[in-house]
C-alpha cells in the first residue's frame, strides 16, 4: 500500500445512506458484527458477560439521553438513538443474530460516476 498527500479520491455516497434512518441502522449493524466477531474470536464466557454489560450500558446511556431532548435539544435525540442502536446491535449479536444491512440493496450501476484520469 502506498499513499499520496496529492492525491485525489471522489466517493458517492448515495442520499438514502445520509438520513437519520440509515445512519442508525448502521450503527445497530456495527454493535451487531463487532459482537459476531467476539464470538468467532474469542468466545469465553467472561467475553459475553462484558458485552452484555457494555451494550446495556449503551441502551441505558441513549434512554437517559432521550430525557434530555426536551430541554438540550434534538442533537441529544441524535445521540441517544446513535447509542440505543448500538446497544441494541451488541445485544443481539450476542445471541447469533446477524444483520445484513445492504442485503437487499443492489447499485444502479449505469448511475455510477467514475471521474477521468
Amino acid at each position: 500500500m502506498v499513499s499520496a498527500d496529492d492525491a485525489i479520491v471522489f466517493e458517492d455516497t448515495p442520499a438514502d445512506r445520509t438520513t437519520w434512518r440509515s445512519i442508525m441502522r448502521r450503527e445497530y449493524r456495527r454493535g451487531n458484527t463487532l459482537s459476531l466477531c467476539m464470538l468467532d474470536l474469542h468466545p469465553s464466557l467472561i467475553r459475553r458477560v462484558r458485552r452484555v454489560g457494555q451494550g446495556g450500558y449503551r441502551l441505558l446511556q441513549g434512554l437517559g439521553l432521550v430525557l434530555l431532548v426536551p430541554v438540550a435539544g434534538r442533537g441529544y435525540a441524535y445521540r441517544a438513538l446513535h447509542r440505543i442502536c448500538l446497544g441494541a446491535g451488541l445485544l443481539t449479536g450476542l445471541f447469533g443474530l446477524r444483520y445484513e444491512q445492504y442485503m437487499h440493496e443492489r447499485p444502479d450501476l449505469d448511475k455510477v460516476h467514475y471521474p477521468s484520469e
